[in-house]
């Protein structure tokens, strides 16, 4: 009995002590900063705390860690390479490239002389009617197309004959001639051959050389580019007419120039409507129009370097060709200056005339209209001038007793070019 008391007992007594274990590691304590002082310390000498007052917005600033020079003004990428939305202000941002005026192949003049003719009135016969003639080799070639015999005879002035006869199997192909070279291009596979004006032979060739439909080319007679080329398709502009492009005619690219001046939201006539294009010799204008019927306005070229103005106007003529300088631009029964400012008084216009065409070189152009119906009675003869810049009276007048034919007469959508 005894030693199962003794047992109890130091049961009781282990338990306490473990729970007096336990009670004095889990009792909260105080720190030793904030304890109350002893009761036999004096309370005056106890330390106070020193709070610091705020600071302000400059000693913040001021107080900041300070980057090296060369991290001056330079904001640190965010954490996970993600970068900000903003440009970097220390990052200078490189201007677009600078546009570089086109660099065409170097132009070797064609030598020209006087066609040698034996009587007034000669005639050379061809394969076929010819529907297009375009100035090639500064004039010295006239290029014939011939659409439904399939040839394109290349006229040579210097001789007075036919040089070479090309076969073109396109009936629409496209003609487009400059001094040293010529091109072909045949709408129905999108090709574009280059031929040479001195051998007449073929240099290249070109597949898909526009990205869209082509309605006209062009190039001055002069030149070796640009290739002037009226496009439909997707450069159509809001109302479906055609715009111009320009292009290398040896490499094929498109050019890049700065555009400016008159907007022509019209385009070159109604959709899916042909157009027709000139360039004068050296290069520095270029006139397209559309249908005449629609009287839209012809729209105008200037191309200097690598800028090009842009000038039209919806109640201009309807028509207008570039002299060989592009310094006077030919309308009918007008003159007009490259900006479209009238040059002298009007002469007439459509639809009786006069049609005023330049010449392929110099300052000269002929003036054909028709005759007054009440004095020479109908189907008199066309009137046919040739006048030089800045005259009003006519050089010599070409008619019938001369030996040379000119067309019984002109109807209101006549063209003579």
């Amino acid at each position: 009995m005894g030693v199962l008391i003794g047992v109890v007992a130091a049961c009781v007594l282990g338990f306490a002590a473990v729970a007096a274990g336990v009670g004095y590691l889990l009792w909260p304590r105080s720190d030793p900063s904030t304890a109350p002082a002893s009761n036999n310390a004096d309370s005056s000498a106890a330390t106070p705390v020193v709070v610091d007052p705020p600071k302000t917005l400059d000693e913040v600033i001021k107080d900041a860690p300070r980057k090296p020079a060369d991290a001056q003004g330079r904001l640190d990428s965010p954490p996970g390479g993600i970068r900000p939305p903003f440009p970097d202000p220390g990052r200078r941002i490189a201007p677009p490239p600078k546009l570089v005026a086109p660099n065409f192949a170097p132009v070797s003049a064609l030598p020209i002389q006087a066609t040698p003719l034996t009587d007034n009135l000669e005639e050379r016969r061809l394969p076929g009617a010819v529907e297009s003639v375009v100035s090639a080799g500064g004039g010295r070639l006239l290029l014939l197309h011939m659409p439904k015999a399939r040839q394109l005879a290349v006229f040579d002035v210097n001789e007075g004959k036919t040089a070479k006869q090309i076969p073109v199997a396109d009936a629409g192909a496209l003609i487009a001639g400059g001094m040293n070279m010529f091109v072909v291009y045949s709408p129905g596979d999108n090709r574009a051959e280059r031929w040479n004006t001195k051998t007449l032979e073929r240099e290249g060739q070109i597949n898909n050389p526009f990205p869209d439909p082509a309605k006209a080319i062009a190039m001055g007679s002069a030149t070796n580019g640009p290739l002037v080329v009226a496009l439909g398709g997707g450069r159509q502009t809001r109302l479906g007419g055609a715009t111009l492009a320009y292009f290398d005619p040896v490499t094929g690219k498109e050019l890049n120039y700065e555009f400016g001046g008159t907007q022509n939201a019209f385009g070159l006539g109604p959709p899916d409507s042909g157009a027709t294009l000139r360039v004068s010799a050296n290069g520095r204008v270029a006139t397209a129009w559309g249908d005449p019927r629609f009287r839209r306005g012809a729209e105008v070229h200037s191309i200097d370097g690598v800028k090009i103005t842009k000038y039209w106007e919806r109640s201009g003529p309807h028509l207008v060709i570039p002299a060989p300088d592009g310094r006077v631009l030919y309308a009918p029964g007008q003159l007009f200056s490259p900006d479209y400012r009238p040059l002298g008084a009007s002469k007439g216009g459509w639809p009786s005339g006069p049609w005023l065409l330049p010449a392929v070189q110099g300052d000269y152009y002929i003036a054909a209209r028709r005759p007054d119906r009440a004095r020479a009675g109908r189907g008199a003869p066309v009137i046919v001038e040739v006048f030089r810049n800045g005259a009003d009276v006519p050089v010599f007048t070409i008619d019938r007793g001369s030996g040379v034919a000119v067309p019984d007469g002109l109807d209101g959508q006549t063209e003579l070019l």
